[in-house]
C-alpha cells in the first residue's frame, strides 16, 4: 500500500498544571514513564513503528527539557535529511507569533509551514498520552470512509467527562460531539489522535477564526465544526489509553503497568524507543527485598521495595520501605524512612525515619524530601 504523504505533528507545549512540582521544571512530555522512558517516547515511537517519519513537535512550555532527549531524533530513526524530525517554538517577527491559547491555536500559527509541506494528510496526536497504535490503520479507516476528519476514540467509563465525548453510528460516523460534559451522555471518548485531510483542516484554519475570534483548544471549535460541517469518523482503539494528565493518573498508570494491565512497552514487534541514560544496570544490595518492582539502570536498592517503580540513579538505602511508590531521578530515600503511594520528585532526598503517604491518597514527594501535595487515588 502507498502511504500518503503525511504529516504528523505532535503537540508537546502544555505546561501539566495539574503535575505540581514534577513539571516546575520540565515539559509534561519529559516526565519518565516506567522507569527508563519519557512519555514522550509513546507518541514517536508509536510513529516510528507505523512509518510515518516526517514529524513535527511543537513545544512551547520549557522547551529545552525535551530537547535534550529528542537528541534531533536519532532514537526512533527520525535524523534524516528528508522529513524526519522538526522542532517548533513560539516565534516573533510574522504572522501567528507569540504564545499559542490551545491545541487548535497552535495549529492555526503553523498553517503556513503545513501548508507549504503540501501534505495530503496531517496526523496530529498529543505527547502525553499512553497507547499504542498502528497509525496505518487509522489511515486506512480514513480512506476506506472518504473523510475529512478520522478520530481514534476508545471506551472510558470511569472518567468520560474529563475527555471530548462522542457518539459514533454502526457505520462509524460521529453524530454528536460533547466537550467534556458533566454528564457524559456516552462513555465513548476522543483520545486525541486525530487524521484530518489536509485541505479540509487548512481550509477550517483560514476561515474559523472569522466565525468564532480566536481559536483556542480543539474541542471548543476545530472538532465540533469538522463534527457539524465535514465527514467525520472514527477509529476504535480497543487497548489501553490513558491522558496522563493529574498525579493521581501519573501514579495510576505506573501501577497498571506493575500489574500487567497498563500499555505495552515491551513488546518486541513494537517496540518502544527512547534516549537512555548511559549507566551501569540497577545494583540490588545483599539485605534488600524487592517483589514486583521495575528498577532502572543506574538505582541502587538496599532496602525495601515493594510494587514500585525505581528511575535511573535512585537509592533507597537499607532499612527503607516503600510500598506502590514511583521514586525519579536521583532520588535518595534514606535509612528508616517509610513511604506508601508516593511519587518522589526527581532529585528529592527524603530524610531518615520520615513517614509518608498513605493507603487512600497519592502523595508527592518534594524535593527536600517533605509531602508538597495529597489527592485522591483515581
Amino acid at each position: 500500500m502507498r502511504i500518503p504523504r503525511t504529516l504528523a505533528i505532535v503537540l508537546a507545549g502544555g505546561q501539566g498544571s495539574r503535575m505540581g512540582a514534577l513539571t516546575d521544571e520540565r515539559a509534561k512530555p519529559a516526565l519518565r514513564m516506567g522507569g527508563s522512558y519519557r512519555l514522550i517516547d509513546v507518541a514517536l515511537s508509536n510513529l516510528a513503528n507505523s512509518h510515518l517519519s516526517t514529524v513535527w513537535v511543537i513545544e512551547q512550555y520549557l522547551p529545552h527539557s525535551l530537547n535534550a532527549h529528542l537528541a534531533a531524533g536519532r532514537p526512533w530513526d527520525l535524523d534524516r535529511n528528508h522529513g524526519g524530525l522538526r522542532t517548533l517554538a513560539p516565534f516573533e517577527g510574522a504572522e501567528g507569533e507569540g504564545f499559542a491559547a490551545g491545541n487548535s491555536d497552535t495549529l492555526w500559527r503553523q498553517r503556513a509551514l503545513i501548508a507549504e509541506f503540501d501534505p495530503e494528510l496531517v496526523v496530529v496526536l498529543s505527547a502525553d498520552h499512553l497507547y499504542t497504535i498502528n497509525l496505518l490503520d487509522v489511515l486506512d479507516t480514513h480512506a476506506a470512509a472518504g473523510a475529512d476528519l478520522t478520530m481514534v476514540t476508545t471506551r472510558l467509563p470511569q472518567d468520560a467527562s474529563r475527555h471530548g465525548v462522542v457518539r459514533a453510528a454502526e457505520d462509524g460516523a460521529i453524530e454528536r460531539f460533547w466537550y467534556k460534559p458533566e454528564n457524559p451522555p456516552t462513555d465513548l471518548v476522543a483520545t486525541e489522535i486525530f487524521c484530518f485531510d489536509a485541505m479540509a483542516l487548512l481550509d477550517a484554519l483560514e476561515t474559523l477564526p472569522d466565525e468564532v475570534g480566536e481559536l483556542q483548544d480543539w474541542g471548543d471549535d476545530l472538532i465540533p465544526h469538522f463534527v457539524e460541517h465535514r465527514r467525520t469518523v472514527e477509529h476504535r482503539l480497543e487497548g489501553y489509553w490513558r491522558d496522563i494528565g493529574t498525579l493521581a493518573s501519573y501514579w495510576e498508570a505506573h501501577m497498571h503497568l506493575l500489574d500487567g494491565n497498563g500499555v505495552t512497552l515491551d513488546d518486541p514487534n513494537w517496540p518502544i524507543f527512547s534516549a537512555q541514560p548511559q549507566l551501569l544496570p540497577s545494583r540490588v544490595r545483599d539485605g534488600a527485598h524487592v517483589r514486583d518492582a521495575l528498577l532502572a539502570q543506574g538505582s541502587d536498592i538496599a532496602g525495601t521495595v515493594v510494587h514500585s517503580v525505581i528511575c535511573p540513579g535512585a537509592v533507597i538505602e537499607a532499612g527503607a520501605e516503600l510500598v506502590d511508590c514511583v521514586v525519579l531521578d536521583g532520588a535518595r530515600i534514606a535509612a528508616g524512612a517509610r513511604l506508601h503511594g508516593c511519587l518522589v520528585q526527581d532529585g528529592a532526598q527524603v530524610p531518615a525515619g520520615a513517614r509518608l503517604g498513605t493507603e487512600e491518597m497519592v502523595t508527592l514527594v518534594a524535593a527536600d524530601g517533605t509531602a508538597a501535595e495529597a489527592v485522591s487515588r483515581e
